[in-house]
């Protein structure tokens, strides 16, 4: 079996001092080994990774890429089972007899510090007890290897499936999936059992954890302009369009994809996605240089790339970047709530207070055409003299579209 090096492991400034900051020195040499160890475990993660996979020609039912991937996911599971052992053995504690499976994963509830000293646990009846911090960072540890080890084992028995070995798009974002939600189990073990000795957050641990966020916002509102062009030109197809209007149209179209898949931000897509972005260009390509075209099938791709950057839009975006939008969103419906608030008796600060809102609005383009078009109304008034009727009525829109997105859980 071929033998894999992960990329360095790098701790950051701030999870040094976090670590460094812990009193006991016993149980600082134990979270520094523990850091140490999530550090090689987050590198074996990243290191799934299908960078221009989007430009291979990969059929269904087939178990090329799978024959290709297999020992690299052996050596992944190899490290990070190794950071569950390391952990449960840095982090020991006495369990009375009894599944072992069961015990790791007991009792979030005293982990999470979720009872107070003295109050009954609501399924044992046990009151809980004053416990020192090594006794809080081993329930933390002991209840994140549990989800580690959960997820690590439920993933193994996924690849053992036929069909998803063979279905080699499919298993590329199923490996996708994975890296992210366990580098995020990984990233919040670290800080939680840091939050302990103080302060902590995670982006300030991990400088990455971020990372894929502001790729996505970026992406985000390149694809919600590519949709309205897109839409815009369906529409002009489902005319009598010339074949000089539909060439035109085609290569628009292929030209901004292209200028898409050369962001960087662009690899915060799944690789399926990425394809199909590759994908269109090609078809786009193959009808404009035929002598006769055909535009009935123009209209098709066309109308297909639309309902498929839609789906990017909805479906993978939105999802990867749904708390973000949330907490985002509920600070400009505080912004403008203390903006409607003043509006009447002071229209200058009731204008700061929007400013504001605007500038986190912002980072929520392409979630919703009416947050977007009570975006645009906000621009519009770059510059311009407000009386206090349009100051409410923008206002009042901006509420109104982050409103819903606020109120997601």
């Amino acid at each position: 079996m071929p033998t894999y090096n992960f990329a360095d492991t790098t701790v950051s400034a701030a999870l040094s001092h976090a670590v460094n900051g812990i009193p006991d020195d016993d149980l600082k040499f134990k979270v520094d080994i523990l850091v140490a160890k999530t550090a090689r475990g987050l590198a074996a993660a990243r290191s799934i990774n299908f960078t221009d996979y989007e430009n291979r020609e990969l059929s269904e039912h087939d178990l090329t890429l799978w024959n290709e991937l297999a020992p690299h996911m052996a050596a992944i599971f190899k490290e990070l089972n190794s950071l569950v052992d390391t952990a449960l053995d840095l982090f020991q504690k006495e369990e009375p007899d009894g599944d072992a499976e069961k015990q790791l994963g007991k009792d979030f509830d005293q982990a999470f510090d979720l009872l107070t000293e003295g109050e009954a646990h609501p399924v044992t009846g046990e009151a809980a007890k004053e416990r020192t911090p090594l006794q809080v960072v081993t329930d933390l540890v002991h209840s994140y290897a549990w989800v580690l080890k959960k997820d690590i084992q439920g993933e193994a028995r996924k690849l053992r499936e036929p069909s998803l070995m063979q279905a080699q798009w499919n298993l590329m974002g199923e490996l996708e999936e994975f890296r992210d939600r366990i580098v995020g189990i990984m990233h919040a073990m670290v800080a939680a059992v840091l939050g302990v000795f103080g302060e902590v957050e995670v982006e300030a641990l991990y400088p990455q954890a971020n990372e894929w966020v502001e790729m996505g916002v970026a992406v985000r509102r390149n694809i919600a302009d590519l949709v309205t062009e897109v839409e815009s030109h369906v529409n002009v197809l489902k005319g009598r369009p010339s074949d000089d209007t539909v060439r035109a149209i085609l290569t628009e179209d292929d030209e901004r994809t292209a200028r898409l898949l050369k962001l960087p931000a662009i690899k915060s897509l799944h690789v399926a996605d990425r394809h199909q972005l590759q994908e269109f260009r090609r078809e786009a390509a193959k009808l404009r240089a035929s002598p006769e075209l055909n535009v009935m099938k123009a209209r098709e791709v066309m109308d297909g790339f639309g309902t498929f950057l839609a789906s990017v839009q909805t479906v993978e975006l939105r999802e990867r970047l749904k708390a973000h939008d949330v907490e985002v969103a509920q600070e400009a419906k505080g912004a403008l709530e203390r903006a409607a608030a003043v509006v009447e008796e002071n229209p200058a600060q009731a204008m700061l207070l929007l400013a504001h809102a605007g500038r986190r609005v912002a980072r929520l383009y392409g979630v919703s055409p009416a947050l977007d078009a009570a975006a645009r109304q906000l621009r519009d008034m770059a510059g311009q003299a407000v009386n206090v009727s349009t100051l409410r009525n923008v206002i009042t829109a901006l509420a109104g579209a982050v409103a819903p997105i606020a109120a997601q859980q």
